[in-house]
């Protein structure tokens, strides 16, 4: 294990011994050394301790549905986490679940992506397929590329935060209105600069999920008018905010005030890797498949 390497800390439940022996079996072959978990079991969990910060009525109204136990479980598993993190004042570290299938890749592209030229809080290690980009922000080894998707892509399955990262969304998620992926995800509301490997350099173990099945809500017809005007408004607070707030490197100066920068340049991002990226996502198919 590199010394410089972050340290990797794996969030499972308890009572989940077959996927934690999993998820120890990947990281010992990569010679990984990590500290385990324990997940806050959902099932067991007395929801009445948590009432001052429930907020499920948000969540009904956006999705119609509710929050299952297993999430709002998931939620303050990640939480705790990032309060610990921040406690101890841990520069960087590596967030993994118990049921990703870890790529050859994954500490040698996880290592290049913790020490990036850019500013970042959160940088997503896995995903459920490939997205279009909002920008390629630099290259990685073995064929991956750090960037900003143009939508919200979250997965709590493996990911890097650093301090200031675990700090920011200990305010941000403060409040449990939706699954913690979803809050953190949002990065053109809640100011997080949050960037993804791509490809990822995890993949779902295909083990069957502990989080349990949500259940739907009925919603009135006003209801659902209401909140696809929130969701339509999310939508353009998104576009716009893409091409606003830029990423910005490490060595820029950021203005006292939180105005827009000139992305051509002033932030370093290369103009060639702006958009949707579609013929980089087409050039790197096969890299996708390794």
């Amino acid at each position: 294990m590199p010394p410089d390497f972050p340290p990797i800390f794996v969030v499972s439940l308890a009572r989940a011994a077959e996927r934690r022996e999993n998820i120890v079996r990947q990281l010992r072959a990569m010679n990984l050394q990590y500290t385990m978990t324990d997940a806050v079991d959902g099932a067991a969990l007395d929801l009445r301790q948590y009432a001052h910060r429930l907020r499920l009525d948000k969540w009904k109204f956006l999705r119609g549905r509710e929050l299952s136990r297993g999430e709002i479980g998931c939620f303050l598993s990640h939480y705790r986490l990032w309060e610990s993190l921040a406690a101890q004042k841990t520069e960087c570290a590596l967030v993994l679940e118990d049921d990703p299938v870890l790529d050859s890749a994954f500490a040698e592209v996880a290592a290049a992506a913790a020490q990036t030229e850019w500013r970042w809080d959160v940088i997503l290690l896995s995903s459920r397929k490939r997205y279009k980009t909002d920008c390629v922000l630099c290259e990685l080894p073995r064929g991956r590329r750090l960037v900003r998707y143009n939508k919200r892509v979250g997965t709590t399955r493996a990911y890097l935060i650093n301090l200031e990262g675990a700090r920011k969304l200990l305010g941000i998620c403060r409040e449990i209105s939706a699954p913690i992926d979803w809050r953190y995800a949002e990065w053109w509301l809640n100011g997080i600069a949050y960037y993804a490997v791509d490809p990822a350099v995890t993949v779902d173990g295909g083990a069957p999920s502990i989080i349990g099945e949500p259940r739907k809500v009925r919603r009135g017809f006003g209801e659902w008018i209401l909140a696809s005007l929130v969701r339509h408004h999310n939508w353009q607070a998104r576009h716009l905010y893409r091409w606003a707030y830029p990423p910005i490197k490490k060595n820029n100066v950021i203005p006292a005030k939180a105005g827009i920068q000139n992305p051509i340049p002033g932030n370093g991002l290369d103009s060639r890797f702006r958009g949707n990226d579609k013929e980089a996502r087409g050039n790197d198919k096969d890299a996708a498949k390794q």
